[in-house]
């Protein structure tokens, strides 16, 4: 049993690896003039979203989660 539990904290060890190295090679989006593109000035992280009722200001959240267990391992 605890072999088993070292396996799926090293499986999802290597996904929250994976994920690291995808932010970390993202770059910002650079438009015509060769500047970042900003979706909010005075919040940069946030995005325009098209939901069901139109478009919004808002964020994606990804969270790595452990089914057998139920709790959330890193967001």
């Amino acid at each position: 049993m605890i072999e088993q539990d070292l396996q799926q904290k090293q499986k999802l060890d290597n996904g929250a690896a994976k994920i690291a190295d995808f932010l970390a090679k993202t770059t910002d989006k650079l438009g015509s003039n060769n500047k970042p593109v900003k979706s909010n000035i005075t919040d940069n992280d946030s995005a325009k979203m098209t939901t069901s009722k139109g478009t919004i200001q808002g964020y994606n959240g990804i969270a790595i989660t452990d089914d057998k267990h139920q709790i959330i391992l890193h967001s």
